[in-house]
């Protein structure tokens, strides 16, 4: 059986019916793009994208379709006619992109895709009815030598000023498909780099999440900044290179962070043999994106603060708040980003509580209630701020308070790993006493301080060695006693 019988067998009933359909009204597309080359690198997704071109009629024909297919229909681009149809069979969701011919020809068509290797391209007929469909495959513009060399190519000089977008994917294409960028495209990425500021944010961040979703984002991450890009998506880096070597401690800033990202990606890869921490980076905040990508976004920029707090005196460096300073900028960043409100918030706590474990490794002792408090206030980002701090101290070279506590600090911070989990499996605590028991001792009515004082109960509910409801009720009395006299708790 040949690459292409492979690949399309599982997906047969699908193309099968688009065949029928285009048949039925005489026209013929053509599939092309990212399956086509994906057939080439034994590559498959178990949702598959599929992108079909036709001479013209796309967005007509697609409703049609959808309807045949009974599945939802967009239009995403009416002026070039293009349009998108989304439908499952079984467990399996297909994305099927139909658009127009971007010139008079089919030829003219392929010259102006974006890389070489999504140039390729076979007429629907011949792939489902010919017996050696590699015999019908259309390459005019040698994709599939492109795809064997494993390399990025455009195929025209003005293929990123006619979609800046082209500067981005080329490195999250290269990314995901562990392929090089052409030299020639290399020197035009530099060349445009600018252009990419005028591109929609919502596109951006899909092709950095690409990036961010692979197993070696530190070393694209790199690349993007090497040729400029990184600055275009996040101006605020800017500030960040610019303190460099400062104190005894010869700072830098942005290296640490990279540093940081690529501590962070070698410290998930060791811990994916782990299924707790592995379900738990791959589980999605919103918007279909991993906790895995965000972490590596939240290292790329945990310490943006740290321009607008730097400090130098008497041969000492100083970034005092940066980390309340950075979850504001981030918060920004990551509205910019447009992602989700709870990405949002996400991101924001990790960077704001990415100091708070190394704070506890300096204490005497930590205690379980500080234990309690890190986790109430960490929530479900918990893991994350954990090895964001672990990433962070393994980057971080030259501070004496540093190089003390190293050991105790890794020991703490797998410890509360484990302990996050343990907690997550174990049946949650059953209140002793409730908002009701609270405001019929102290005759309150619902208000704030309710809430306060239970969640003072919970902790001390939590950190108590021995505990029974009586003893619960006289520290809700004591807490209560506070409130009437006004000095913890107010209305």
């Amino acid at each position: 059986m040949d690459i292409f019988s492979r690949a399309i067998d599982p997906h047969r009933p699908v193309f099968a019916r688009i065949l029928s359909y285009a048949r039925a009204h005489k026209e013929s597309l053509y599939l092309v793009g990212g399956f086509v080359r994906d057939i080439y690198l034994h590559r498959s997704k178990k949702d598959p994208d599929i992108d079909f071109c036709m001479r013209k009629g796309a967005i007509a024909f697609g409703k049609g379709l959808a309807r045949s297919l009974k599945c939802a229909f967009i239009v995403l681009d009416e002026a070039h006619g293009c349009c998108r149809l989304v439908t499952r069979e079984g467990s399996v969701t297909y994305t099927i992109d139909i658009a127009d011919f971007r010139a008079a020809t089919l030829e003219k068509d392929l010259s102006l895709r974006d890389f070489s290797v999504n140039s390729v391209c076979i007429e629907l007929s011949g792939l489902i009815e010919c017996e050696d469909p590699a015999s019908s495959v259309i390459d005019l513009y040698n994709g599939r030598a492109d795809i064997k060399r494993k390399q990025l190519r455009i195929l025209y000089k003005n293929a990123f000023k006619d979609d800046p977008l082209r500067i981005l994917r080329a490195f999250s294409l290269a990314a995901v498909l562990g392929f090089k960028i052409h030299n020639e495209s290399l020197a035009l990425v530099r060349r445009t780099a600018g252009l990419l500021k005028d591109v929609s944010q919502e596109r951006v961040r899909d092709e950095l999440f690409k990036v961010l979703e692979t197993g070696n984002a530190a070393t694209w991450l790199g690349a993007l900044d090497k040729h400029g890009i990184l600055e275009v998506i996040f101006p605020e880096i800017r500030a960040m290179k610019r303190i460099r070597r400062a104190g005894k401690a010869r700072i830098d800033v942005w290296q640490h962070t990279f540093d940081t990202v690529a501590r962070l990606e070698e410290l998930c890869c060791r811990l994916q043999r782990n299924a707790d921490v592995a379900g738990y980076m791959a589980a999605c905040v919103g918007g279909g994106r991993s906790v895995y990508a965000l972490m590596k976004l939240a290292a790329l920029l945990h310490d943006a603060g740290k321009p607008r707090t730097f400090r130098y005196a008497q041969g000492k460096v100083s970034f005092y708040g940066h980390e309340r300073i950075g979850s504001r900028m981030v918060t920004d960043i990551s509205r910019r980003l447009k992602l989700s409100n709870d990405e949002q918030r996400w991101m924001s706590r990790v960077t704001f509580m990415h100091l708070r474990p190394g704070y506890m490794a300096t204490m005497a002792a930590v205690t379980p209630r500080a234990i309690f408090r890190f986790f109430r206030d960490a929530g479900i980002e918990s893991v994350a701020i954990l090895l964001l701090a672990l990433a962070d101290e393994r980057a971080t070279e030259g501070y004496e308070v540093v190089e003390k506590i190293r050991p105790r600090y890794e020991r703490l911070i797998f410890r509360l790993v484990r302990l996050y989990f343990a907690r997550q499996k174990a049946s949650p605590a059953r209140r002793l006493v409730t908002g009701h028991d609270i405001m019929r001792l102290g005759n309150m009515p619902p208000c704030a301080s309710v809430g306060r004082i239970l969640r003072e109960l919970d902790e001390f509910q939590a950190v108590s060695k021995t505990v029974s409801r009586n003893k619960v009720l006289c520290y809700a009395n004591k807490l209560i006693r506070k409130y009437n006299r006004g000095d913890s708790y107010g209305k």
